[in-house]
Parts: C-alpha cells; sequence; structure tokens
C-alpha cells in the first residue's frame, strides 16, 4: 500500500519540461460559459447559421452555440497539453493520471483558428471538476499556412477545414460554419 501511495504522490508532482515563461496555463476550473476568452464581444448580436447561433468572443475567435448550450468555440491560438498530471477516472474504471488538452498561449498566423469542445471532468480531488479543450477541427484561410497534420476536407483551393472527429452530426455542424471562418482572414475587434 504504501508503494502505491508513493507512487500516486511522484506521479502527482508537477512534471516540468518547459522554463516558467515557456509552459502552457493550466486546465481551467470554468466551465465554457463562464469563460471571459469566450465571452460575447460587446454589442455583438447573435448570428444564425445552419442549427447553430454563432458570435464574436473577445479572444478574436467565434463561439458556436446550440440553443443555449455552446457546441464548440474557435480559437486563434494552438492546442498545448497541460504539464500537470491530473488523477481521473477512465471510461474502464480505472484511476489514471492523464495530461489534459487545453487552449495554448501561441497565437496562430492570421486567418487562422483551432476549433475546441470542452467538457469538464472530474478529478480525484475532491468535487474538483477541470475543462479538457479538445481540439475537434482546424481551420486556415491561407495556403501560405497550410495545416496538413490530419485530412484535407477541401483538398483545393486556399482554404481548408482540417476535421478530426469521427462522428457524422459534428463533422455536419464543423462544415456548415465554413462561411463564418471564411470571414475570419481579417482580425476582429476586441475589447477585453
Amino acid at each position: 500500500m504504501r508503494a502505491f501511495l508513493a507512487a500516486m504522490l511522484l506521479v502527482g508532482l508537477s512534471v516540468r519540461i518547459a522554463n516558467a515563461g515557456d509552459k502552457p496555463p493550466q486546465p481551467s476550473t470554468l466551465t465554457p460559459d463562464k469563460d471571459v476568452r469566450l465571452a460575447k464581444v460587446a454589442n455583438a448580436p447573435l448570428q444564425k447559421i445552419g442549427v447553430l447561433t454563432y458570435y464574436p468572443n473577445r479572444s478574436g475567435g467565434y463561439t458556436f452555440l446550440e440553443g443555449t448550450e455552446i457546441v464548440f468555440y474557435a480559437l486563434p491560438y494552438w492546442p498545448s497539453t497541460s504539464l500537470d498530471f491530473f488523477f481521473v477516472e477512465s471510461a474502464a474504471g480505472r484511476i489514471e493520471a492523464t495530461p489534459f488538452r487545453i487552449i495554448g498561449k501561441s497565437k496562430m498566423a492570421l486567418g487562422c483558428q483551432t476549433l475546441y469542445r470542452g467538457d469538464m471532468r472530474k478529478t480525484m480531488t475532491p468535487n474538483a471538476l477541470l475543462r479538457e479543450d479538445t481540439p475537434i477541427a482546424q481551420w486556415s484561410s491561407d495556403a501560405q499556412f497550410p495545416i496538413d497534420k490530419w485530412s484535407r476536407d477541401t483538398p483545393t483551393g486556399k482554404v481548408g477545414l482540417l476535421i478530426m472527429v469521427k462522428d457524422r452530426e459534428t463533422r455536419l455542424k464543423l462544415k456548415s460554419i465554413v462561411p463564418v471562418l471564411e470571414r475570419a482572414r481579417k482580425p476582429l475587434p476586441s475589447k477585453p
């Protein structure tokens, strides 16, 4: 038992592999609707596209809603992974130490965005929920900055939506927002 507790303590300690200034932010304890980065730009109206509505958010991207729920959000930041490990219960019921996928600090090129879905995950710390910002697609509006890590859904032309999820419903929703993303070539005016 002592060996198990010692192993948990060692794994639970932060694993630092970067300089303090280079480390990515910690996972958020906020649900997406409470995250100031995803808050609506002042005076921006909600707009409809397909089954979704959207608004420009303060971080220079867009937040997409289905009804009142945030479905996903587009931000001009590369995805990152937390440097700390958190204990979570896996789908198989095992306790595992896992890093969280999060929104990084590195900006993407102008007109490029990462689309994220936020899922609150229960950790082994009592009553602690952390948000995992899972990248589900990336958008490039310029052939000069191709995003080719995943298969391209629009193989010709200067723009590309690269979808990483398999489920058909999410893919259809992501494809439906292409007209919105095409407008992302110009930076949005943002006032924090």
